[in-house]
């Protein structure tokens, strides 16, 4: 049960900072995408759907590195 406190009390805080610190980075790749679709607009549809698919791969993936990165760092947080 103390172990599961542990890993509680730094995986909350962490989660929690990802998220927040998501909003930003959501909204950032959210405008290049939208650029990049901008700008891809007359381009084959393959490459707009790489741009897509890139964008969604990010929205996975930055929450997760954020929380990783905090859970790593000394303390449990960055």
């Amino acid at each position: 049960m103390h172990a599961l406190s542990n890993l509680m009390s730094a995986l909350v805080p962490s989660l929690g900072w990802a998220l927040l610190d998501f909003v930003w980075q959501g909204m950032l790749v959210g405008w290049i995408a939208a650029l990049l679709f901008a700008l891809l607009r007359n381009a084959r549809p393959q490459a707009r759907y790489l741009v897509g698919c890139a964008a969604l791969v990010l929205c996975a993936a930055l929450p997760l590195a954020g929380m990783l990165q905090r859970l790593a760092a000394p303390g449990g947080q960055a």
